[in-house]
């Protein structure tokens, strides 16, 4: 797990320089991955610079960006929006995102918050397509920011993730006592985001924040299976008595069920003769049962085949024998993709598609997966529904192509 990463990719979206940012992590423009769009200044002066700039797709349904990455290899893929009403229109605009072929998310932007979406995945080939779907003909896609990571095999092994993505729905940093407002790199070597909660909406709980740094000292991580941040184990929460239940909040989950991947982190920060036990229940769902964690050491509890949605009752409930409330250092949770990974239209299909575009020079600003997602083909095909799907016609008669045709008989399945 201390191994240098095989990929470590940050690509500022609409920039055409190298940086480094506030927490050192490199950063690159976007020019060598994508071949359309146009470049925007969103003057945003926050501390996050990827953010000052944009790349804008006005014209085709579907814009790709092809990004190498390491085939089998379990990746993390982060696409960050940040609209800023870098147009003077405020309208910011709602759009379709995908990877590899897989539909990911509807993405709707605001004028002033920077949405991200992140996906862990073992990609099919060795590279990466992130792909815009322009969902409504007035409104434009846009990114501000791409970064790639590789993770440890060990990592995430609970759901097959050769077979099922993980979108992540929040990655939660229990503290609000904290200086830094987010745990990423270096803190944490996958450069996760661990993301402060927000009491906002619980301001009159009388939740307890807890400095564990100061009491347990180093936290032993050995026994955890997802490598947490040591970071993540300064702060925890607690409930301001036995009797108060420690409410996860899951309201950024869909409001009909799914099926969701969670991780819990949590130690002991007390070394004294009180007990500290709880149940962890989901919508009366027992996740764990008598629960105490360990002073000094972290413990994670993961549950898989669950279903859950943003009406969900998610809670921690001391134990009757408990003399101390429950408490929770961090959370993961992810929302399980529905269909595994898409296998990517008939390579005899793509090898044919190849040889045009290698022909006629117009053709190549398009790339990724040529008949997936099944609503985004390229604008010049048509092509079957199947699992592995066949390209039925070619629409080039508004091309303007010149010059010889190549050998293209390897689309066997053309009909117009």
């Amino acid at each position: 797990s201390g191994s240098v990463l095989a990929v470590f990719l940050s690509i500022d979206c609409g920039s055409s320089t190298s940086y480094k940012d506030y927490f050192g992590i490199t950063w690159t423009g976007d020019d060598a991955y994508v071949q359309t769009g146009e470049s925007r200044s969103t003057g945003n002066s926050d501390n996050d610079v990827a953010m000052n700039t944009l790349r804008v797709f006005k014209s085709h349904t579907r814009n790709c960006y092809n990004i190498p990455g390491e085939q089998g290899t379990k990746l993390l893929l982060r696409a960050s929006f940040y609209y800023g009403n870098y147009d003077t229109m405020s309208a910011p605009p709602t759009f379709d995102l995908s990877f590899d072929g897989n539909f990911w998310d509807t993405v709707v932007t605001t004028i002033d918050t920077v949405i991200y979406r992140e996906v862990t995945y073992i990609p099919k080939s060795k590279n990466i397509s992130l792909c815009l779907g322009k969902k409504y003909s007035d409104q434009f896609p846009f990114i501000s920011a791409i970064e790639v990571r590789t993770l440890a095999s060990n990592i995430y092994t609970l759901e097959d993730a050769s077979k099922y993505p993980l979108l992540l729905n929040r990655r939660t940093d229990y503290t609000w006592g904290s200086t830094n407002m987010v745990i990423r790199y270096s803190d944490d070597a996958y450069d996760r985001i661990w993301t402060r909660f927000s009491y906002s909406t619980v301001s009159n709980n009388g939740w307890v924040d807890l400095n564990l740094s100061s009491n347990a000292g180093t936290v032993d991580l050995s026994k955890t299976a997802d490598n947490p941040p040591e970071k993540l184990f300064d702060y925890a929460v607690q409930t301001a008595n036995t009797s108060t239940k420690f409410v996860l909040d899951v309201s950024t989950l869909p409001s009909t069920k799914v099926e969701v991947y969670i991780n819990m982190y949590f130690t002991e920060y007390l070394k004294s003769s009180e007990t500290r036990s709880f149940d962890i229940y989901l919508d009366n769902q027992s996740i764990a049962k008598d629960f105490s964690p360990v002073f000094g050491v972290a413990t994670e509890i993961s549950t898989i085949n669950v279903n859950a949605s943003s009406a969900s009752n998610f809670y921690l409930a001391a134990t009757s024998t408990s003399t101390l409330p429950p408490l929770i250092v961090g959370l993961e949770l992810f929302v399980i993709g529905t269909t595994p990974p898409a296998n990517g239209t008939n390579t005899n299909d793509v090898s044919g598609l190849a040889s045009l575009q290698n022909a006629f020079s117009v053709l190549q600003v398009w790339s990724g997966d040529p008949c997936l997602p099944v609503e985004y083909p390229w604008d010049w095909l048509k092509c079957t529904n199947d699992t592995t799907p066949r390209v039925t016609s070619l629409l080039l008669s508004d091309s303007s192509l010149s010059g010889k045709l190549p050998d293209f008989s390897s689309l066997d399945a053309i009909q117009s």
